[in-house]
This record gives C-alpha cells, sequence and structure tokens, in this order.
C-alpha cells in the first residue's frame, strides 16, 4: 500500500471554521479602518434616509413658502379688497323692500326689484361707503345727513360693485364728518335665482295638485 498523508474530519472542519473567522476578522478590521481614516481626513460620510422613507416632494406642504400674493402674506392695498368692513362707519337702523316678479318676463325671466336705506353713524373720517352687495345691480343711489331738517343730497363721485370680495363701494367727493349721522338710499335689481342661493324661487304641489 503506497504512502500518503491523511487528514480527519474533525481536524478539517475546524481549519474551516477558523479561515472563515480569520477572514469575517480581516474584513471588519478594513472597515474600521476606513472610517477612522475618513474621521481622520475631516471628510463626512453623506447621510441617506431611512428605509421605507423619503424626502417631501419640493412642493409638497410646509416645504413651500407661499405666493407674495397669497392670503394672510401681503395685506391688500385697498379697502374694498379685504373682506371684512373698515370700521369708519358704523351702521344701526336699515329698512328694505323687495318686490319680487313670479311671473316670466320674456327679457329678464325672473327678477326682482328693491329699494333700502341704511341709517349709520361716521366714527372717522372717510370718503368711502362699503356696503355687501352681491349679483345686483345698482340703479340708484342718494346720501343726506340725518337731522337737517331738509337735507340736500350729498354729491357722489362714483359706484360700483367689486364682485370679489362682494362689495357696493362709493367713492363720495367731500369726506363724512365725524359724529355725524347718514342714510344711503339705494334702488336696485335682481335675478330671482333657483339654485337656493341668495333671493331665490322655489315652487310645491298643494293639496289640490296645483303647482304653486
Amino acid at each position: 500500500m503506497g504512502k500518503g498523508f491523511f487528514i480527519s474530519k474533525a481536524v478539517l472542519g475546524t481549519a474551516i471554521v477558523l479561515a472563515v473567522a480569520a477572514a469575517a476578522t480581516i474584513i471588519a478590521l478594513a472597515v474600521v479602518y476606513a472610517q477612522e481614516k475618513a474621521k481622520n481626513s475631516g471628510v463626512q460620510q453623506p447621510e441617506h434616509p431611512a428605509a421605507g422613507t423619503k424626502p417631501p416632494a419640493p412642493d409638497s406642504p410646509g416645504t413651500k413658502p407661499p405666493a407674495p400674493d397669497s392670503p394672510g402674506t401681503v395685506p391688500p392695498v385697498e379697502p374694498w379688497d379685504r373682506y371684512r368692513l373698515p370700521g369708519d362707519l358704523v351702521p344701526d337702523h336699515y329698512e328694505v323692500t323687495l318686490w319680487p316678479r313670479l311671473d316670466e318676463d320674456p327679457v329678464k325671466s325672473y327678477y326682482f326689484t328693491g329699494n333700502s336705506t341704511v341709517y349709520f353713524r361716521c366714527e372717522r373720517k372717510t370718503k368711502l361707503i362699503l356696503l355687501h352687495s352681491h349679483k345686483l345691480e345698482v340703479m340708484e343711489a342718494e346720501l343726506r345727513v340725518v337731522g337737517a331738517g331738509s337735507p340736500p343730497v350729498l354729491a357722489l363721485d362714483k359706484y360700483w360693485l367689486q364682485n370679489e370680495t362682494q362689495f357696493l363701494v362709493i367713492e363720495l367727493r367731500h369726506p363724512l364728518s365725524p359724529g355725524t349721522r347718514y342714510s344711503l338710499h339705494t334702488q336696485f335689481e335682481g335675478a330671482l335665482a333657483d339654485d337656493l342661493s341668495g333671493f331665490y324661487r322655489s315652487q310645491y304641489v298643494n293639496e289640490t295638485g296645483h303647482t304653486r
């Protein structure tokens, strides 16, 4: 029988385990060495988000500053651009008359006319009157001083509807005086809508089957 070199299975298994452990140790030492070297050289490693997370989108809420003209950032320049009435005038009494046209007009369809008188006191000097108004056509506007016998109509410069903020804007030729009481009378016209908004028309069927 020829001569040979034999290794037992136990010795071979032990040798393999030692080799794997040695390789793992070498790799770990190499990683530690690389990290220490990076620290010593002042190079900062980039950070990465944790698994399952992602950075917010550039225009997601909380990451993009509001536009300069968005609400709450830049105050409107003109009083009629704001949604709250100024405190220059304080109303204390209203008189309103509405006349709905319930028969359809061939031109205007369903509409109504009306007039209102609002009594108010001037708190601060101003040449501007603002009233809430939406989808109305103002036919006439008259301003008078209250409690002065038969006061003349005060001159208005111009008036218009500010649709975005739903204001009737009246500009005067001369400012109102603080402490004085005034009355503003307007005549207007509007559509009788059927969308349950504002002054609208509706119908029903009564117990006899007639539509009212």
